[in-house]
């Protein structure tokens, strides 16, 4: 018997090799850290405003953020006041970027999102004071749009949420400190004792179709004026 036969350098191996500018069947030549993520219904309804340089990490973002599907409008250089009609706004981390802003914090009238870029010191004192709902890192990496556009709109819807149970409690406390002095008005000028007054004031308040604290509010104001 031969021993060439077996020996390895005696067998041959045939490589396919897939010519260059080509790609073999169903392979995606795209490399996975580059590929973009397919649009989301979520964001399709969306107005954006972008405030960016318009380079070629900005161009970038414009591009992804347009891939949303979403209304996007973008605006450079900076404005002095930075404008209020939209859903989403995106913007550069500049110096004076909290005097941009026409609005106190904790009363956004959309979700901010601040745009860091991988250059120069980041400023966590103008970051801070800005108080964005989410950030997003120049150059981008896949899903960062989608990650900011997502974490800044929970961010700014549960704000909002927050302020409206606050303005109920608010309102709440003015009622009941609005009741406590009709009833001492209404004690005062019926010679009645506390649980007669908050009774009266109680019928009052069903025979005229209006909350208590509306019709106590009424009944202080006018003590006040005739005092």
């Amino acid at each position: 018997m031969d021993d060439t036969l077996h020996s390895p350098k005696a067998e041959r191996i045939e490589i396919q090799r897939t010519p260059v500018g080509h790609r073999a069947a169903g392979a995606d030549a795209t490399p996975r850290s580059r590929r973009r993520p397919e649009p989301r219904p979520e964001f399709a309804n969306l107005s954006i405003c972008v405030v960016v340089e318009p380079d070629a990490d900005g161009e970038t973002l414009i591009r992804d953020l347009q891939r949303t599907h979403a209304s996007v409008q973008h605006i450079w250089p900076a404005p002095a006041t930075y404008p209020v009609g939209f859903d989403v706004l995106f913007t550069e981390l500049l110096d004076d970027l909290p005097a941009r802003l026409p609005w106190s914090p904790g009363e956004f009238p959309l979700a901010l999102c601040v745009i860091v870029r991988d250059r120069g010191k980041l400023s966590l004192g103008t970051l801070r004071d800005s108080t964005p709902h989410s950030t997003i890192s120049l150059p981008l990496r896949r899903n960062d749009v989608e990650a900011a556009l997502t974490i800044g709109l929970g961010q700014f819807q549960y704000e909002r949420r927050l302020r409206a149970r606050i303005d109920k409690l608010d309102d709440y406390i003015r009622a009941i400190r609005s009741v406590e002095r009709a009833k001492a008005v209404i004690m005062a000028r019926k010679q009645i004792t506390e649980d007669e007054a908050y009774h009266y004031l109680r019928r009052q308040a069903m025979a005229r179709r209006i909350s208590i604290g509306e019709l106590a509010l009424a009944i202080v104001d006018t003590d006040e004026l005739l005092s």
